[in-house]
């Protein structure tokens, strides 16, 4: 069995803003307030408002990744890492979002070990630290909170989306009404639909 590949896609928040400004603002060159995702199975993984999501790779409404970083192959069965993100949802659900120490970075770090044994990059990990490391860091932190949660709010189940995200967090599932075209292999889920709506699961519930 040759397994299945696996990506991160890298995503900058700040548009390019950070590049242009950071070095005149904090002191520091800061290439970009990063967004990882994780893909594999065919499907785009990450950590948003929703809490744990998924989409066609490359379909949220940040638009394609800044860049793609090979992270190896795993050959662990979708059904396996199904189970995991069962696991780990109540550490990811939308209420436990941290910008410095519980974000969409630290969440693609953890697929990532649980796949193939890498990391997330240090440069992307290490980001809030760098930023909080200069004199005006502390000062910006909040302009950088509400950046980030203003992105990560437009990430899942947002209205003429190329992609439809699909939340695999306990509390709220898509469901299909619609037309389904591709149905995403872990989750057993729609990846492209014409309409969806969103049914509430009890918190004993799993994602079957």
């Amino acid at each position: 069995m040759n397994g299945y590949s696996v990506k991160l896609y890298v995503y900058d928040l700040s548009g390019g803003l950070a590049s242009q400004l950071s070095q005149s603002f904090i002191g520091k060159q800061i290439d970009g307030i990063w967004h990882t995702a994780v893909v594999v199975y065919g499907q785009e993984y990450f950590y948003g408002s929703g809490g744990i999501c998924s989409c066609p790779p490359g379909t949220t409404m940040m638009g394609p990744p800044l860049r793609i970083e090979n992270m190896g192959t795993t050959h662990i069965p979708p059904a396996t890492f199904k189970e995991f993100l069962n696991e780990i949802s109540p550490d990811y659900h939308t209420s436990q979002y941290n910008v410095m120490t519980n974000n969409c970075n630290n969440f693609t770090n953890v697929l990532l070990q649980f796949l193939t044994g890498d990391y997330t990059p240090d440069y992307i990990l290490n980001l809030p630290q760098d930023v909080l490391a200069t004199p005006l860091g502390q000062m910006l932190l909040p302009t950088i909170e509400q950046m980030t949660t203003q992105a990560q709010s437009q990430l899942p189940g947002m209205s003429g989306a190329m992609g439809v995200m699909y939340s695999v967090n306990e509390y709220a599932i898509p469901d299909v009404i619609e037309q389904t075209t591709v149905r995403d292999p872990v989750l057993g889920a729609p990846a492209d639909v014409s309409v969806k709506k969103t049914v509430i699961m009890n918190e004993d519930e799993d994602l079957d």
